[in-house]
């Protein structure tokens, strides 16, 4: 019966009618290309688990079970991060690193010089007055730097009734260790310190170039320290050449220079 089936239908002699069917069949040749594709995707497959698996097992092998045994031991990752932190310390420390190699000093600004007249000017806080004549308390009054005549006369205790005070500049600024004659004539000595009702003439002026710190002192407004200022720039600056080159002494003013220029010479 078999051989019955069998009969040339345009194929190759001795295949099957079925045989011959699917080669025919477009349907039955895709079904057999899909099924062998399947075979080479689940071989794929396969090889692929194998290669997860042995990736999985190599990093098991690199990476420490416990975080006790990194402490203890580190192995190879804490080694390569060791290394690798090392590295990055050497290149920001070739980078920022100055190419010439040489320290490179700051420079600083220099101090200003102190002034001499800063601290000539601090330690003239009071002032100690001689105030004689005709007043009710005669004698010594300390005042406030900057006091005037009319101070000096009320700590005094005011003038005698009757007494002329018409020659005195009750708004003049005082000096220390200046005296004021109050209602009475002024000495011959003592004239280049008085108020300045009279002009001195010449051979009575101060010889800036000559005079001591006593002599100097006896000029209004002059006190110890400045008389001290004067003598300590004739001697650097070798003499006075003018008059007017008493204002470059620490201490005298422009109101202080008016009252002294027509009681010195040079």
């Amino acid at each position: 019966m078999t051989d019955l089936f069998r009969s040339w239908n345009g194929d190759t002699p001795g295949r099957t009618v079925s045989e011959a069917d699917d080669e025919r069949s477009p349907a039955r040749r895709r079904l057999r290309e899909l099924m062998s594709s399947e075979s080479r995707a689940t071989e794929v497959d396969a090889k692929d688990e194998e290669s997860a698996a042995s990736l999985v097992e190599r990093v098991r092998r690199w990476l420490p079970r416990t975080p006790r045994d990194v402490l203890l031991d580190p192995g190879r990752a804490g080694c390569l991060g060791v290394v690798l932190v090392a590295v990055i310390g050497c290149a920001v420390l070739l980078v920022t690193r100055d190419p010439s190699g040489e320290t490179r000093a700051v420079p600083s600004r220099p101090l200003p010089a102190p002034t001499p007249t800063s601290a000539t000017t601090s330690r003239v806080s009071e002032l100690v007055v001689s105030v004689v004549g005709r007043v009710r308390e005669p004698g010594l009054v300390t005042l406030s730097a900057g006091a005037r005549v009319a101070d000096a006369l009320r700590a005094a205790g005011g003038p005698l009734p009757d007494t002329d005070t018409m020659a005195l500049n009750l708004a003049r600024e005082l000096s220390d260790g200046e005296q004021l004659y109050v209602g009475v004539p002024v000495p011959e000595r003592a004239s280049a310190s008085g108020p300045g009702e009279t002009t001195p003439t010449t051979s009575s002026k101060v010889d800036l170039n000559r005079a001591d710190e006593q002599r100097l002192r006896e000029l209004p407004g002059i006190g110890p320290v400045t008389a001290d200022a004067i003598l300590r720039w004739r001697s650097e600056n070798g003499g006075f050449e003018s008059v007017a080159q008493l204002r470059e002494v620490d201490g005298i003013g422009p109101v202080r220079f008016d009252r002294l220029r027509e009681l010195v010479r040079v």
